[in-house]
């Protein structure tokens, strides 16, 4: 029995631990905190006309790695993202009107996305931050849809993880996979 639950669960240890983003969290003014900007979290989130923000506070330097991307195989509001300092102050944009949003199957999760614009490359950081605090700025021209937000390149997958997304796989199927998936 043992081995029968080591074997189902040895999948989700190559996925992103998945965050379900409630409303009135991730607002400028109360931006969801990332924590352990390192490992690899996916953050299942709607834009209801206004941008989302998220931020990472870090006492050391540590890589960065993020993209944006929408569930569901059909085209989305091209939503794009910008990495802030601590002051807000724009230290890299990437414009989703300008990235070829291609789709792909997560085999582990069992579900199509289109992959918009990364800070890094191949899912994996091409820079570090030094120390401090910074943003994460969500934004498309109407501020209106459903998106996921990848932060992070190490894949962590404690056995604490494994039971928060038995819960929490439910909702994020029913609120961002409605659409019949081919």
């Amino acid at each position: 029995m043992k081995l029968l639950v080591i074997l189902f669960f040895i999948p989700l240890s190559f996925a992103h631990q998945p965050r379900v983003v409630d409303k009135g969290f991730a607002t400028e003014k109360k931006p969801y905190i990332v924590e352990e900007p390192n490992i690899s979290k996916a953050f299942y989130a709607t834009l209801l006309g206004q941008p989302h923000f998220y931020k990472i506070d870090s006492d050391k330097t540590f890589p960065i790695y993020i993209n944006v991307l929408t569930p569901g195989k059909k085209i989305k509001p091209p939503f794009s993202f910008e990495l802030l300092d601590g002051n807000k102050k724009v230290l890299k944009s990437f414009n989703g009107k300008d990235h070829e949003w291609k789709i792909f199957y997560e085999k582990y999760g069992r579900h199509y996305y289109r992959m918009g614009p990364e800070l890094g490359k191949k899912h994996k950081s091409t820079m570090d931050l030094p120390k401090g605090t910074y943003y994460i700025k969500i934004f498309s021209d109407s501020n209106k849809g459903n998106y996921v937000l990848a932060v992070g390149q190490k894949e962590s997958f404690p056995i604490t993880e494994i039971f928060k997304t038995f819960f929490t796989m439910p909702t994020i199927n029913s609120r961002f996979f409605k659409e019949k998936e081919e």
